[in-house]
């Protein structure tokens, strides 16, 4: 009878260690894949959208939404708009009359490709894309009257070919245009047209309404994936002596099994100890900055930038991961208070730039758009 007592004790321990072991590893692989690639798909605002797949056409009403893959058409109506959530968490909202066509849709698990193209054949477009800082990766709108592209690699920006304009709403744009055979930066706050990039426009032109109603739709996505993000850090941190030590057991296990891989970095980076994550190889770190980037911990996507700096200087194109991670620190020094600048001075100055003058004159002149020449010319450098 005892045996049979001991026996149904141990079962019942057993079996609380193990459900409470589960949940505390489902919890654990949901936070440390919150951020990874997604199925891409598009949503329906209004009362129809069509996608255009060869010669089938699905219909779509308000709320429904449809995965998509390349080649698609992607067709909104006079009283309908959708919104395409992109694999690697970039948006692209279309307006009423739009037609955009999914040419290429190409990101790696890790992030280390990202490739995004479509085309734009009438309508407008307001497109949130996640910064990357692979030198490789991209992001292209094609406009095919206009014979022009619009290249970006983290950038919020609007084309707008009812009222013929490209605004930069957020970071920079890069133009090409066959049309007048130029290449233009366009900066944050600034407007052309989109059938001759040379000429700049006014805000007077802008759609204020379309402008405005995505910048609100913008402003409540960002700070779900953000809220997101941090939240996995936070919980790696741990909160009581219990709690940690239940933690620790479970990742000490966790780190073993397929799918956690990632663990120890995620842990390592939350609590601060970057050093931990430095001899990891320099996809892993690239990675993790990645990860990163769409968080408030300005201090550790500081180290992380300048150790990708270290480790990749002896590669081929390393001008060209010098510049990538010039321009993520670049934008971010933008919204950081003057203490948060040393790091970002320190990838400036790698490529003899003057980033004391660059950092504040641009901090004072970015709203305004009351850009001296000399800080102008120093800041496209470093985006071309």
């Amino acid at each position: 009878m005892k045996k049979h007592i001991f026996l149904y004790i141990f079962l019942g321990i057993l079996g609380i260690f193990l459900v409470a072991f589960g949940f505390t590893a489902y919890k654990y692989y949901i936070a440390i894949h919150a951020d990874d690639p997604i199925q891409p798909y598009v949503a329906a605002k209004g009362e129809l959208v069509t996608i255009a797949r060869g010669d089938i056409a699905i219909d779509m009403s308000n709320n429904e939404r449809y995965d998509i893959e390349e080649g698609d058409v992607v067709l909104t109506k006079a009283n309908s708009q959708a919104t395409v959530f992109w694999p690697d968490g970039s948006t692209t909202q279309l307006g009423e009359s739009t037609k955009m066509i999914i040419d290429k849709m190409k990101v790696s698990d890790d992030y280390s490709k990202i490739q995004l193209e479509a085309r734009l054949e009438k309508g407008k477009v307001w497109s949130n894309i996640v910064r990357t800082l692979y030198p490789e990766s991209y992001v292209r709108f094609r406009l095919p009257d206009q014979k022009l592209i619009a290249g970006v690699r983290g950038s919020v920006f609007e084309i707008n070919l009812e009222k013929d304009y490209i605004y930069s709403v957020k970071h920079a744009v890069i133009l090409e245009s066959e049309l007048v055979n130029q290449k233009v930066v366009l900066l944050q706050g600034e407007i052309v047209s989109a059938w001759d990039i040379l000429k700049k426009l006014t805000k007077e032109v802008l759609d204020e309404t379309w402008v405005q109603a995505n910048k609100a739709n913008d402003a409540v996505y960002d700070a779900g994936r953000k809220v997101q993000n941090e939240l996995t850090l936070r919980m790696l941190q741990g909160s009581n002596i219990i709690n940690n030590w239940w933690n620790n057991l479970v990742k000490s296990i966790l780190e073993y099994l397929p799918g956690f891989e990632d663990l120890k970095y995620w842990e390592a980076i939350a609590n601060n100890k970057i050093d931990l994550i430095r001899d990891s190889g320099q996809e892993k770190i690239i990675q993790f900055a990645q990860k990163l980037k769409n968080t408030d911990f300005t201090a550790e996507k500081d180290l992380l930038r300048n150790t990708l700096a270290d480790v990749t200087k002896d590669l081929p194109d390393a001008n060209k991961w010098l510049q990538s991670l010039q321009q993520e620190a670049l934008w971010e020094a933008l919204s950081l208070s003057d203490s948060s600048f040393d790091g970002v001075k320190g990838l400036l100055k790698k490529s003899n730039i003057n980033s004391d003058v660059l950092i504040e004159q641009l901090k004072k002149s970015l709203n305004t758009q009351d850009f001296g020449t000399d800080v102008i010319n120093s800041f496209r450098s470093v985006l071309k």
